[in-house]
Protein backbone atom coordinates (compact mmCIF):
# COMPACT_ATOMS: atom_id res chain seq x y z
CA UNK A 1 0.00 0.00 0.00
CA UNK A 2 1.41 3.41 -1.02
CA UNK A 3 0.93 5.77 1.92
CA UNK A 4 3.21 8.54 0.63
CA UNK A 5 1.91 12.02 -0.18
CA UNK A 6 3.31 15.32 -1.46
CA UNK A 7 1.87 18.54 -0.11
CA UNK A 8 2.69 22.14 0.79
CA UNK A 9 3.72 22.62 4.43
CA UNK A 10 1.59 24.50 6.93
CA UNK A 11 2.61 26.39 10.12
CA UNK A 12 1.71 23.26 12.10
CA UNK A 13 4.55 21.42 10.32
CA UNK A 14 7.20 23.81 11.57
CA UNK A 15 8.69 21.62 14.37
CA UNK A 16 9.29 18.59 12.14
CA UNK A 17 10.60 20.79 9.34
CA UNK A 18 13.07 22.52 11.65
CA UNK A 19 14.27 19.12 12.83
CA UNK A 20 14.88 18.08 9.21
CA UNK A 21 16.81 21.32 8.53
CA UNK A 22 18.91 20.82 11.66
CA UNK A 23 19.91 17.38 10.44
CA UNK A 24 20.52 18.33 6.81
CA UNK A 25 22.30 21.69 7.22
CA UNK A 26 23.24 22.34 10.84
CA UNK A 27 24.83 19.03 11.89
CA UNK A 28 22.12 18.61 14.49
CA UNK A 29 22.28 22.11 15.99
CA UNK A 30 18.93 22.92 17.59
CA UNK A 31 17.16 25.67 15.65
CA UNK A 32 15.63 28.65 17.40
CA UNK A 33 11.89 29.22 17.22
CA UNK A 34 12.44 32.43 15.26
CA UNK A 35 14.03 30.58 12.34
CA UNK A 36 11.90 30.18 9.20
CA UNK A 37 9.05 32.31 10.58
CA UNK A 38 8.61 34.52 7.52
CA UNK A 39 6.02 33.00 5.15
CA UNK A 40 6.62 29.65 6.77
CA UNK A 41 5.26 26.70 4.87
CA UNK A 42 3.72 28.46 1.87
CA UNK A 43 6.91 28.15 -0.20
CA UNK A 44 7.88 24.62 0.87
CA UNK A 45 6.68 21.24 -0.39
CA UNK A 46 7.33 18.03 1.48
CA UNK A 47 6.90 14.32 1.01
CA UNK A 48 5.25 12.51 3.87
CA UNK A 49 5.11 8.81 4.73
CA UNK A 50 3.11 7.52 7.66
CA UNK A 51 2.64 11.18 8.70
CA UNK A 52 6.43 11.63 8.93
CA UNK A 53 8.23 14.29 6.87
CA UNK A 54 10.72 12.50 4.60
CA UNK A 55 12.04 15.31 2.39
CA UNK A 56 11.41 18.98 1.55
CA UNK A 57 12.19 21.59 -1.10
CA UNK A 58 11.57 25.33 -0.83
CA UNK A 59 11.04 27.70 -3.77
CA UNK A 60 11.41 31.36 -2.86
CA UNK A 61 10.10 34.06 -5.25
CA UNK A 62 12.48 36.82 -6.30
CA UNK A 63 12.61 39.54 -8.94
CA UNK A 64 15.97 39.70 -10.70
CA UNK A 65 17.35 42.33 -13.04
CA UNK A 66 17.54 41.38 -16.73
CA UNK A 67 19.19 43.60 -19.31
CA UNK A 68 16.94 42.76 -22.29
CA UNK A 69 13.67 42.09 -20.44
CA UNK A 70 10.79 44.37 -21.37
CA UNK A 71 10.13 45.17 -17.72
CA UNK A 72 13.80 45.22 -16.67
CA UNK A 73 13.27 42.23 -14.38
CA UNK A 74 12.28 38.57 -14.56
CA UNK A 75 10.50 36.49 -11.94
CA UNK A 76 12.83 33.85 -10.52
CA UNK A 77 12.30 30.83 -8.31
CA UNK A 78 15.16 30.43 -5.86
CA UNK A 79 15.45 26.77 -4.85
CA UNK A 80 16.62 26.26 -1.27
CA UNK A 81 16.34 23.91 1.68
CA UNK A 82 16.62 20.75 -0.43
CA UNK A 83 16.77 18.10 2.27
CA UNK A 84 16.02 14.43 2.89
CA UNK A 85 16.09 12.61 6.21
CA UNK A 86 19.06 10.28 6.59
CA UNK A 87 16.90 7.18 6.76
CA UNK A 88 14.83 8.29 3.72
CA UNK A 89 17.66 8.89 1.25
CA UNK A 90 18.07 6.98 -1.98
CA UNK A 91 14.32 6.64 -2.57
CA UNK A 92 13.83 9.32 -5.21
CA UNK A 93 12.08 11.83 -2.96
CA UNK A 94 14.16 14.83 -4.06
CA UNK A 95 13.73 13.80 -7.71
CA UNK A 96 9.98 13.99 -7.23
CA UNK A 97 10.12 17.26 -5.32
CA UNK A 98 12.37 19.01 -7.84
CA UNK A 99 10.12 18.04 -10.73
CA UNK A 100 7.16 19.28 -8.69
CA UNK A 101 9.02 22.54 -7.99
CA UNK A 102 9.41 23.15 -11.73
CA UNK A 103 5.64 22.80 -12.18
CA UNK A 104 5.00 25.18 -9.29
CA UNK A 105 7.48 27.74 -10.68
CA UNK A 106 5.95 27.51 -14.17
CA UNK A 107 2.43 27.98 -12.78
CA UNK A 108 3.61 30.97 -10.70
CA UNK A 109 5.18 32.66 -13.73
CA UNK A 110 8.74 32.21 -12.44
CA UNK A 111 10.40 31.83 -15.83
CA UNK A 112 13.93 31.26 -14.51
CA UNK A 113 15.34 29.49 -11.48
CA UNK A 114 18.62 29.38 -9.58
CA UNK A 115 20.16 27.52 -6.66
CA UNK A 116 23.42 27.04 -4.78
CA UNK A 117 24.28 23.35 -5.24
CA UNK A 118 25.89 20.94 -2.81
CA UNK A 119 26.97 19.01 -5.95
CA UNK A 120 26.83 20.44 -9.47
CA UNK A 121 26.28 17.05 -11.13
CA UNK A 122 23.25 16.29 -8.97
CA UNK A 123 21.20 19.28 -10.13
CA UNK A 124 22.50 19.08 -13.70
CA UNK A 125 20.32 15.96 -14.06
CA UNK A 126 17.27 18.19 -13.57
CA UNK A 127 18.29 20.92 -16.02
CA UNK A 128 20.18 23.36 -13.81
CA UNK A 129 23.67 24.35 -15.01
CA UNK A 130 26.39 26.76 -13.92
CA UNK A 131 26.04 30.31 -15.23
CA UNK A 132 28.35 33.31 -15.10
CA UNK A 133 31.60 34.00 -13.33
CA UNK A 134 32.42 36.00 -10.24
CA UNK A 135 35.69 36.93 -8.55
CA UNK A 136 36.54 36.25 -4.93
CA UNK A 137 39.32 38.76 -4.26
CA UNK A 138 41.67 39.29 -1.31
CA UNK A 139 42.98 42.86 -1.21
CA UNK A 140 46.21 43.88 0.59
CA UNK A 141 44.88 47.02 2.26
CA UNK A 142 48.27 48.49 3.07
CA UNK A 143 49.07 48.61 -0.63
CA UNK A 144 46.13 50.93 -1.31
CA UNK A 145 46.83 54.64 -1.58
CA UNK A 146 44.70 57.49 -0.26
CA UNK A 147 42.52 59.28 -2.81
CA UNK A 148 41.07 62.82 -2.92
CA UNK A 149 37.56 61.39 -3.28
CA UNK A 150 37.99 59.41 -0.06
CA UNK A 151 37.32 62.53 2.04
CA UNK A 152 33.72 62.52 0.79
CA UNK A 153 33.00 59.06 2.23
CA UNK A 154 31.12 58.99 5.50
CA UNK A 155 29.43 56.44 7.70
CA UNK A 156 25.68 55.90 7.39
CA UNK A 157 23.67 54.27 10.22
CA UNK A 158 22.93 50.72 9.13
CA UNK A 159 19.46 50.92 10.66
CA UNK A 160 18.41 53.66 8.21
CA UNK A 161 20.67 52.87 5.25
CA UNK A 162 18.31 50.90 3.05
CA UNK A 163 16.24 53.80 1.71
CA UNK A 164 19.34 55.84 0.94
CA UNK A 165 21.33 53.03 -0.68
CA UNK A 166 18.59 51.29 -2.70
CA UNK A 167 18.81 53.65 -5.74
CA UNK A 168 22.62 53.22 -5.83
CA UNK A 169 22.28 49.46 -5.62
CA UNK A 170 19.59 49.34 -8.32
CA UNK A 171 21.55 51.45 -10.79
CA UNK A 172 24.65 49.30 -10.27
CA UNK A 173 22.73 46.04 -10.70
CA UNK A 174 20.97 47.13 -13.90
CA UNK A 175 24.03 45.99 -15.86
CA UNK A 176 23.83 42.36 -14.65
CA UNK A 177 21.45 39.52 -15.41
CA UNK A 178 20.37 37.77 -12.23
CA UNK A 179 21.10 40.54 -9.73
CA UNK A 180 18.25 40.86 -7.25
CA UNK A 181 16.10 43.95 -7.65
CA UNK A 182 16.26 46.47 -4.82
CA UNK A 183 12.91 45.11 -3.60
CA UNK A 184 14.15 41.49 -3.51
CA UNK A 185 17.66 42.24 -2.23
CA UNK A 186 18.19 40.81 1.24
CA UNK A 187 18.89 44.10 2.98
CA UNK A 188 18.07 42.82 6.46
CA UNK A 189 20.78 40.19 6.25
CA UNK A 190 23.35 42.46 4.61
CA UNK A 191 22.90 45.36 7.05
CA UNK A 192 22.34 43.39 10.23
CA UNK A 193 24.73 43.07 13.15
CA UNK A 194 25.05 39.35 13.80
CA UNK A 195 27.59 36.67 14.68
CA UNK A 196 28.71 39.11 17.37
CA UNK A 197 30.02 41.50 14.69
CA UNK A 198 28.97 45.04 13.72
CA UNK A 199 28.24 45.86 10.08
CA UNK A 200 29.53 49.34 9.15
CA UNK A 201 28.00 51.21 6.21
CA UNK A 202 30.08 53.79 4.33
CA UNK A 203 28.72 55.85 1.44
CA UNK A 204 30.36 58.24 -1.01
CA UNK A 205 28.71 61.67 -1.37
CA UNK A 206 30.34 63.48 -4.32
CA UNK A 207 31.65 66.92 -3.32
CA UNK A 208 30.00 66.52 0.08
CA UNK A 209 26.47 66.47 -1.34
CA UNK A 210 23.41 64.68 0.01
CA UNK A 211 22.94 61.90 -2.60
CA UNK A 212 25.36 58.93 -2.46
CA UNK A 213 26.63 57.30 -5.64
CA UNK A 214 28.71 54.46 -4.13
CA UNK A 215 28.78 52.50 -0.92
CA UNK A 216 30.62 49.77 0.94
CA UNK A 217 29.49 47.40 3.70
CA UNK A 218 32.31 46.44 6.08
CA UNK A 219 32.73 43.93 8.88
CA UNK A 220 35.87 43.18 10.91
CA UNK A 221 36.83 39.55 11.38
CA UNK A 222 36.89 38.17 14.89
CA UNK A 223 40.35 37.39 16.23
CA UNK A 224 42.30 38.21 13.05
CA UNK A 225 43.73 41.18 11.17
CA UNK A 226 41.40 40.74 8.19
CA UNK A 227 38.00 42.09 7.22
CA UNK A 228 35.08 41.36 4.91
CA UNK A 229 33.63 43.75 2.34
CA UNK A 230 30.04 42.53 2.29
CA UNK A 231 29.11 44.74 -0.66
CA UNK A 232 31.22 46.99 -2.88
CA UNK A 233 28.86 49.09 -5.05
CA UNK A 234 30.34 51.65 -7.43
CA UNK A 235 29.47 52.44 -11.04
CA UNK A 236 31.62 55.52 -11.73
CA UNK A 237 35.41 56.03 -11.68
CA UNK A 238 35.20 58.56 -8.84
CA UNK A 239 33.03 56.13 -6.86
CA UNK A 240 35.68 53.42 -7.18
CA UNK A 241 38.40 55.84 -6.15
CA UNK A 242 36.39 57.03 -3.16
CA UNK A 243 35.81 53.53 -1.81
CA UNK A 244 39.45 52.59 -2.33
CA UNK A 245 40.38 55.71 -0.43
CA UNK A 246 38.32 54.40 2.49
CA UNK A 247 40.03 51.00 2.24
CA UNK A 248 43.38 52.78 2.57
CA UNK A 249 42.44 53.92 6.07
CA UNK A 250 40.93 50.57 7.03
CA UNK A 251 44.41 49.27 6.26
CA UNK A 252 45.62 50.83 9.50
CA UNK A 253 43.71 48.09 11.36
CA UNK A 254 43.59 45.18 8.92
CA UNK A 255 46.12 43.63 6.57
CA UNK A 256 43.63 42.22 4.08
CA UNK A 257 39.98 42.36 3.07
CA UNK A 258 37.87 39.81 1.21
CA UNK A 259 35.29 40.83 -1.38
CA UNK A 260 33.21 39.02 -4.01
CA UNK A 261 32.71 41.02 -7.20
CA UNK A 262 31.50 40.49 -10.78
CA UNK A 263 33.83 39.28 -13.51
CA UNK A 264 34.28 42.82 -14.88
CA UNK A 265 35.31 45.15 -12.00
CA UNK A 266 38.20 47.58 -12.71
CA UNK A 267 40.01 46.60 -9.53
CA UNK A 268 43.35 46.25 -11.28
CA UNK A 269 43.08 49.87 -12.39
CA UNK A 270 42.82 50.89 -8.73
CA UNK A 271 45.34 48.48 -7.26
CA UNK A 272 47.99 46.42 -9.05
CA UNK A 273 50.02 44.26 -6.71
CA UNK A 274 51.34 40.70 -6.61
CA UNK A 275 49.56 40.44 -3.26
CA UNK A 276 46.09 40.70 -4.83
CA UNK A 277 44.71 37.17 -4.78
CA UNK A 278 41.79 36.26 -7.07
CA UNK A 279 39.72 33.10 -7.29
CA UNK A 280 37.31 32.63 -10.21
CA UNK A 281 34.02 30.90 -9.31
CA UNK A 282 30.63 30.28 -10.96
CA UNK A 283 27.87 32.66 -9.84
CA UNK A 284 25.43 29.81 -9.14
CA UNK A 285 23.51 27.07 -10.95
CA UNK A 286 20.46 28.14 -12.93
CA UNK A 287 18.00 27.12 -15.59
CA UNK A 288 15.10 28.35 -17.69
CA UNK A 289 11.82 27.07 -16.24
CA UNK A 290 9.61 27.78 -19.26
CA UNK A 291 11.30 28.33 -22.64
CA UNK A 292 8.42 30.09 -24.40
CA UNK A 293 7.33 32.19 -21.43
CA UNK A 294 10.92 33.29 -20.76
CA UNK A 295 11.59 34.25 -24.38
CA UNK A 296 8.29 36.11 -24.50
CA UNK A 297 9.44 38.52 -21.78
CA UNK A 298 12.43 39.75 -23.79
CA UNK A 299 12.70 42.60 -26.27
CA UNK A 300 14.39 42.20 -29.63
CA UNK A 301 17.71 44.00 -30.17
CA UNK A 302 17.90 47.30 -32.00
CA UNK A 303 17.87 46.83 -35.75
CA UNK A 304 16.57 43.27 -35.60
CA UNK A 305 13.98 42.96 -38.39
CA UNK A 306 10.41 42.04 -37.52
CA UNK A 307 9.59 38.53 -38.68
CA UNK A 308 13.15 37.22 -38.57
CA UNK A 309 13.14 33.84 -36.87
CA UNK A 310 15.00 30.76 -35.70
CA UNK A 311 13.78 27.27 -34.88
CA UNK A 312 15.32 25.64 -31.83
CA UNK A 313 15.03 22.06 -30.64
CA UNK A 314 15.34 21.76 -26.86
CA UNK A 315 15.79 18.58 -24.84
CA UNK A 316 14.46 18.78 -21.27
CA UNK A 317 13.81 15.55 -19.40
CA UNK A 318 12.62 17.27 -16.21
CA UNK A 319 10.14 19.77 -17.70
CA UNK A 320 8.21 18.15 -20.57
CA UNK A 321 6.66 21.46 -21.68
CA UNK A 322 10.17 22.49 -22.79
CA UNK A 323 10.75 19.31 -24.80
CA UNK A 324 10.45 19.82 -28.55
CA UNK A 325 11.04 22.32 -31.34
CA UNK A 326 10.13 25.99 -30.96
CA UNK A 327 9.90 28.86 -33.42
CA UNK A 328 11.32 32.07 -32.02
CA UNK A 329 10.54 35.24 -33.93
CA UNK A 330 10.01 38.97 -33.37
CA UNK A 331 6.96 41.17 -33.62
CA UNK A 332 6.79 44.90 -32.86
CA UNK A 333 10.04 44.82 -30.91
CA UNK A 334 9.08 41.83 -28.75
CA UNK A 335 10.22 38.23 -28.97
CA UNK A 336 7.60 35.57 -29.57
CA UNK A 337 8.04 31.84 -29.00
CA UNK A 338 5.70 28.97 -29.84
CA UNK A 339 5.91 25.21 -30.50
CA UNK A 340 6.85 24.47 -34.12
CA UNK A 341 4.11 22.54 -35.89
CA UNK A 342 6.05 21.72 -39.05
CA UNK A 343 7.96 18.47 -38.95
CA UNK A 344 11.39 19.58 -40.08
CA UNK A 345 14.89 19.82 -38.67
CA UNK A 346 15.54 22.77 -36.35
CA UNK A 347 18.13 25.45 -37.10
CA UNK A 348 19.83 24.68 -33.78
CA UNK A 349 19.59 21.82 -31.28
CA UNK A 350 20.69 21.96 -27.64
CA UNK A 351 19.68 20.61 -24.25
CA UNK A 352 18.03 22.71 -21.56
CA UNK A 353 21.33 23.15 -19.72
CA UNK A 354 22.99 24.81 -22.73
CA UNK A 355 19.84 26.77 -23.59
CA UNK A 356 19.70 28.06 -20.04
CA UNK A 357 23.33 29.18 -20.13
CA UNK A 358 22.72 31.01 -23.41
CA UNK A 359 19.55 32.62 -22.07
CA UNK A 360 21.29 33.84 -18.91
CA UNK A 361 24.15 35.20 -21.05
CA UNK A 362 27.31 33.42 -19.84
CA UNK A 363 28.72 31.26 -21.25
CA UNK A 364 27.61 32.75 -24.55
CA UNK A 365 26.23 30.87 -27.54
CA UNK A 366 29.55 31.12 -29.46
CA UNK A 367 31.37 29.66 -26.45
CA UNK A 368 28.81 26.87 -26.17
CA UNK A 369 29.17 26.10 -29.87
CA UNK A 370 32.94 25.99 -29.60
CA UNK A 371 32.56 23.52 -26.72
CA UNK A 372 30.26 21.28 -28.78
CA UNK A 373 27.18 22.07 -26.67
CA UNK A 374 24.99 23.19 -29.57
CA UNK A 375 24.36 21.58 -32.96
CA UNK A 376 23.85 24.09 -35.76
CA UNK A 377 22.07 23.15 -38.97
CA UNK A 378 21.33 26.62 -40.37
CA UNK A 379 23.88 29.44 -39.95
CA UNK A 380 21.40 32.25 -40.57
CA UNK A 381 19.08 30.90 -37.88
CA UNK A 382 21.98 30.49 -35.48
CA UNK A 383 23.07 34.09 -36.06
CA UNK A 384 19.53 35.25 -35.29
CA UNK A 385 19.59 33.26 -32.04
CA UNK A 386 22.92 34.87 -31.10
CA UNK A 387 21.39 38.32 -31.54
CA UNK A 388 18.26 37.42 -29.58
CA UNK A 389 20.30 35.87 -26.73
CA UNK A 390 23.42 38.07 -26.51
CA UNK A 391 26.27 37.48 -24.07
CA UNK A 392 25.67 39.27 -20.76
CA UNK A 393 27.44 39.48 -17.39
CA UNK A 394 25.76 37.67 -14.50
CA UNK A 395 26.07 38.57 -10.84
CA UNK A 396 24.21 38.48 -7.55
CA UNK A 397 25.09 39.43 -3.99
CA UNK A 398 22.27 37.41 -2.43
CA UNK A 399 22.29 33.91 -0.99
CA UNK A 400 19.11 31.91 -0.50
Amino acid sequence: MNNESLRILTPADKPVYMRLMAQAFERGKVQKDTVYDENFGSETAGIWKNDQLQAAVTVRPFAVRWRNAASGTLSMGGVAGVATGIEARGRGYVDRLLRDSLVRMRDAGQVVSALYPFAWAFYRKFGWEWVGEKRSVTLPLREIKATPEGRFVREVPSETAREMLAPVYDRYCARYNGAFSAESHQWSDKLSHNEDRTTFVYAYFPDGGTEPTAYLLWRYDSGSDAGEIREFIAYTPDGYRALFGLLHYLGTQCKTARVVVPADPPFWLQLHSWEVKTCIEPVFQARVVDVCAAMGQLVSPDGFPDGASVTVQVEDGAAPWNQGTFRITTESGRIRCSPESENKAADATLDIQAFSQAFWGAPSLPMLREAGRIEVRDEAGYENLCRLLPAAPIFTMDFF
